[in-house]
């Protein structure tokens, strides 16, 4: 019971997160990763969803009405999501002294921390995660193996320790940095900025609650960072031979390219989604100084399973489970991969693999294959890109 609780949390968590940074990046058209931690996943959304299924079985089991159970299940879970956005603002404003969001001038709010209009939203999110989402996700969880959810469990909760550590860690780092600006070099004090630029980028009310000159100075250095940033890590596609040389054998096979005619993440198949991880992973891992030839190598194999998983199941379990198996053994009997390519293909879908990536070229090609997948489906951005790929192989 609680390893399913710990897991629905979880799920939810992550669901939050991609529905808050899919309405950041349109909005501000451009990737916003908008939560509080650094990893794609924000807990108000996991603790929200939990109050209320719990709130439903306690409800249910008082009212025979099925109808009025479910209307006392909504009322009930808006006033608990409600309450929980209250005392989560409050505390996150005493503990870093400054508002992350805030509802002043939104209609019948309470200090800004919560309003009519977000409680409403939340009422509607209960309902449908009531109706329609929980059941389904009930089901893919009763599909997991029990043994598989503690060793995930327990994985997750080590990585929920330490994401919550380190953004803590971060966020109290910055707001020392910006109290004690004056004792500290304009050089260190600017480095600090653009070092946690992710949480101005996520939460830009914090640029509110500065003292006004201290904003003035933070904006300032935001946008001439974020500037030499972009200029210094700008994909421009401008071919480069040696990532031709790194995956020029595997992308000119026959089997590779066979690859185009299986369906991915909406209108994108398999080939474009694996050229475009592996190019980026290439990319990274080169300025990072890390193995950018077994990273691109990786990137390109690693979704090698060679079926339409919409329409097709050749193998037993689920495709998330399963296919990296199945890529590594198709990967295998055509190519010569090293010991880090197998791992980045074998571990992409960690933690569905349990066992962790071994390399941290593994972890590079996870991050961009979640990314990736995630701008795909929701059809943001990134065609450019693809489409100058294609061209230069020749696709």
């Amino acid at each position: 019971m609680v390893v399913d609780l710990f897991l629905y949390f979880t799920v939810y968590s992550f669901m939050g997160w991609i529905m808050e940074t899919a309405f950041a990046s349109i909005t501000q058209k451009k990737f916003i990763n908008r939560g509080f931690l650094i990893g794609p996943f924000t807990p108000i959304y996991g603790f929200g969803a939990i109050m209320i299924i719990q709130s439903s079985t306690w409800i249910g089991n008082m009212f025979g009405n099925y109808y009025i159970s479910l209307l006392m299940c909504i009322v009930i879970s808006t006033l608990l999501v409600t309450a929980l956005e209250f005392i989560t603002g409050y505390a996150l404003e005493k503990v870093f002294n400054a508002k992350w969001w805030d509802y002043s001038n939104n209609m019948m709010n309470l200090k800004g921390y919560i309003c009519l209009s977000y409680s409403l939203l939340w009422g509607l999110l209960a309902f449908l995660l009531i109706q329609v989402v929980h059941p389904l996700i009930t089901q893919f969880i009763y599909l997991i193996p029990v043994s598989a959810k503690r060793y995930i469990t327990a994985l997750l909760a080590v990585y929920f320790l330490v994401d919550t550590y380190k953004s803590v860690i971060s966020t109290l780092n910055l707001r020392k940095a910006i109290i004690n600006h004056a004792n500290l070099s304009e050089s260190k004090y600017k480095d600090i900025i653009i070092k946690y630029k992710r949480i101005f980028l996520a939460f830009p009310r914090l640029l509110i609650s500065i003292e006004s000159v201290l904003s003035r100075e933070v904006r300032s250095i935001l946008n001439g960072g974020i500037n030499r940033i972009k200029v210094k890590i700008r994909t421009d596609f401008k071919f480069e031979e040696e990532y031709k040389d790194c995956i020029n054998d595997l992308i000119s096979h026959e089997i590779t390219r066979s690859m185009k005619n299986y369906k991915h993440h909406g209108d994108v198949n398999c080939l474009e989604h694996s050229l475009y991880v592996s190019y980026i992973s290439y990319k990274i891992c080169k300025k990072l100084g890390m193995d950018y030839r077994s990273a691109a190598r990786g990137g390109l194999l690693h979704d090698f399973y060679l079926y339409d998983w919409h329409i097709e199941k050749p193998y037993k379990g689920l495709h998330g489970f399963v296919h990296p198996d199945i890529a590594l053994q198709n990967a295998d009997k055509f190519f010569s991969l090293n010991s880090i390519e197998k791992d980045i293909i074998k571990k992409h879908m960690w933690p569905l693999t349990v066992k962790p990536p071994r390399y941290k070229e593994s972890f590079v090609v996870l991050m961009i294959d979640k990314y990736c997948a995630f701008m795909e489906i929701i059809k943001f951005g990134r065609r450019k890109k693809v489409k100058r790929l294609k061209e230069i192989f020749d696709i």
